[in-house]
């Protein structure tokens, strides 16, 4: 699950000008339905200056591409959902955030939730050869369908699993490690007498 770098809230005035650039082209693009270059545009102008309405665009974007982006469109509306605003805060940033809001639930309800529990503390875990960065037993989001866990940690086998995830089910993946193999001298397992 990727995430989008965040720009100062007081950027320099070049800085803002040029946010404010790249926000045009990429509403120009949204409403053409180009939605890759709405989504470069908005990350650009997000990097440079942080605005909730940039993350709805980046949201919307996500979304439509083709494939969709779903687990990524969801990670967006669950920041934005969360921002805080100040009192003053303009309209189009209110407005942003209460639409996270509505369509949170939405996303979520066509994606999977996938648990990673167990003594993973000191492994390294990856779900379709991308780092876990979640807490053990946290839900990661994914697409439906099968996904790849691997584990691994020093001195023992790698621990492997596909397992599918149905539309809004959520699926627990128990890691455990295997006791490592030991040889005797000679090179047979430990248990196994050498003929």
């Amino acid at each position: 699950q990727s995430t989008i770098p965040t720009g100062p809230t007081n950027p320099s005035p070049a800085d803002r000008q040029a946010a404010r650039n790249f926000a045009i082209q990429g509403i120009a693009a949204d409403q053409r339905s180009d939605w890759s270059t709405s989504l470069d545009r908005f990350v650009q102008a997000e990097q440079l200056f942080h605005a909730p309405i940039h993350l709805r665009f980046i949201a919307r974007a996500r979304e439509h591409t083709n494939p969709p982006r779903l687990v990524e469109c969801a990670e967006v509306w669950r920041r934005l959902s969360q921002e805080p605003l100040a009192a003053d805060a303009p309209a189009p940033f209110r407005d942003a955030v209460a639409e996270a809001r509505r369509e949170l639930p939405r996303v979520e309800a066509v994606l999977g939730r996938l648990r990673v529990e167990g003594n993973v503390a000191d492994a390294r875990v990856e779900v379709d050869g991308q780092p876990f960065s979640g807490a053990p037993g946290a839900p990661h989001w994914v697409m439906p369908g099968p996904h790849r866990v691997v584990a691994r940690r020093a001195g023992a086998p790698d621990f492997e699993q596909t397992i599918s995830v149905a539309q809004g089910a959520q699926q627990v993946v128990m890691v455990t490690f295997a006791a490592p193999t030991t040889t005797v001298q000679g090179g047979g397992p430990v248990g196994v007498a050498s003929p």
